[in-house]
């Protein structure tokens, strides 16, 4: 079998500010890019969702021009990290802190991101999933 791909790891201290770049370079390595580390099933494993349907919700989202802003400054994380942190945090009942050092984001972007999350499910999928029930279908 092929050796398996080592992930690497960056220390940051608490003055040191967060490296956006290189948490997309390691999510697309582990988890989005066709040889990713976990592949297909480690992607649903992780995220409790499939990454076909993941790409379709960043893809809705992205063209919804719903603006993932951040408090950041000129550094910004990914659109991918933004709605990753969410569903991992989703998936494992935790808060929005608990991934934030994967993700490289403040527990202030942390939960702005999850925040935005929220909002955009909503005004993406409100139409489509959020009605109201008609009188025939309660």
């Amino acid at each position: 079998s092929p050796p398996k791909k080592k992930h690497q790891c960056l220390s940051r201290s608490s003055r040191c500010g967060f490296n956006h770049s290189f948490a997309t370079q390691m999510i697309y390595s582990d988890f989005l890019s066709p040889e990713s580390l976990h592949g297909d099933a480690g992607f649903k494993s992780f995220f409790r969702i499939s990454k076909c349907r993941f790409q379709r919700l960043l893809e809705d989202i992205g063209n919804s021009g719903i603006p993932f802003y951040s408090y950041c400054g000129n550094r910004s994380c990914s659109l991918e990290a933004k709605l990753l942190l969410p569903l991992k945090t989703l998936a494992y009942g935790v808060s929005y802190t608990a991934f934030s050092d994967y993700f490289h984001m403040s527990s202030t972007q942390s939960q702005e991101a999850c925040h935005q999350f929220d909002l955009a499910m909503v005004k993406v999928y409100e139409k489509e999933y959020l009605k109201q029930p008609n009188s025939v279908e309660l």
